[in-house]
């Protein structure tokens, strides 16, 4: 699929049944399994590494299992489990992050993203937009097959939070990818990292040949499918006679109008998100060039309201420092973009710490 296809919008009216079929997961989750013990380890930290097949290669991305440590799965460029092969699948598809249970082990949380296409995880038959997986899994969606493994090797993550480490020395950048179909006007690039020159190329990390499998290796027991969550809801300003109930007040001001949003405690729940597309809450109604179709989300966390780059093109700003990830309290202001293009800034007055 070349470049100015593969950012383009998601096809409606799909069929709930994946074209990935159970044989294909099966013999992913084998050699990702096979594979696992002698995959690079970037460090010390626990998480989950997922896995997937691109163009025949076998890929993987780490999450990290750290408050901040989150993936965008989708078939955009920029997500970090880029699924570009398949035009059903939406360009920001799902968010996942990984949680200690309270049983001590690793907990992979799949949130929705107003996606249409399902989920389908190996020991249910239910489609999910959203749910929770303990241990192993495999899982397929439309065309892919995928499959995750609780993994004792991930990187630290940065103060800025996000991704961890994938098994493309660019991965984490996006540096000078250009998603002319995410934005309406030019697109400000990152700079390039001054570490990638010193990164090993693809070609050295040796991955194994692909082919399906019977059943996966002894010892590797498959995961449970521990919840099936509600998904999320396109969300629309609140009534300002109902001001009082909201735990959270957005206000988003554009080039050419602004626009205020009451939010509840129930809203922020699920995942609310911000950006130019007409689904998410005020879209298309305040945003400049410089937000992507989805750019943003918030939720409401254990220590305040966290806010999330959806791995946007031009980022999330607090201040002048740009940011993956951040929690919350009282009053904060982020911007969608540089200031150096016309940006939308959000203002949140939220509860005092």
């Amino acid at each position: 699929m070349d470049g100015s296809n593969k950012n383009k919008g998601t096809q409606m009216g799909l069929p709930e049944d994946p074209r990935a079929t159970w044989p294909e997961a099966m013999g992913l989750f084998a050699r990702a399994a096979a594979y696992l013990p002698r995959s690079p380890r970037f460090g010390s930290e626990r998480g989950v590494r997922l896995f997937w097949l691109e163009g025949g290669e076998l890929r993987f991305r780490d999450v990290v299992e750290d408050p901040r440590g989150f993936a965008i799965v989708g078939r955009h460029s920029q997500a970090h489990v880029c699924l570009e092969a398949d035009e059903t699948i939406a360009l920001r598809h799902f968010v996942v992050r990984v949680r200690r249970a309270a049983s001590g082990k690793s907990e992979l949380v799949v949130s929705d993203l107003l996606a249409p296409l399902p989920l389908f995880v190996d020991g249910s038959d239910e489609p999910l937009h959203a749910c929770v997986l303990e241990g192993a899994f495999s899982a397929r969606l439309g065309a892919y097959a995928l499959c995750g493994f609780p993994f004792d090797g991930c990187a630290a993550l940065g103060d800025e939070g996000g991704p961890g480490r994938g098994d493309r020395p660019d991965d984490n950048a996006h540096a000078g990818v250009v998603n002319a179909d995410d934005v309406e006007g030019p697109v400000v690039h990152a700079p390039l990292s001054a570490s990638r020159a010193s990164v090993v190329p693809d070609d050295d990390i040796p991955f194994p040949p692909i082919a399906p499998l019977a059943r996966p290796p002894a010892g590797v027991s498959r995961g449970t499918l521990i919840e099936a969550r509600p998904r999320s809801a396109a969300i629309e300003s609140m009534d300002s006679a109902h001001s009082e109930l909201a735990h959270l007040t957005l206000e988003l001001r554009g080039p050419e109008r602004a626009e205020t949003l009451h939010l509840t405690r129930a809203q922020l729940a699920g995942w609310v998100i911000i950006g130019h597309y007409a689904r998410c809450a005020a879209g298309g109604q305040v945003f400049s060039a410089a937000a992507s179709r989805m750019h943003l989300a918030l939720t409401l966390g254990p220590d305040g309201v966290e806010v999330f780059d959806l791995a946007s093109t031009n980022g999330v700003f607090l201040g002048k420092r740009r940011v993956k990830y951040a929690c919350v309290r009282g009053d904060a202001e982020f911007a969608l973009g540089p200031a150096s293009v016309n940006h939308v800034r959000i203002r949140l007055h939220g509860p005092n710490p």
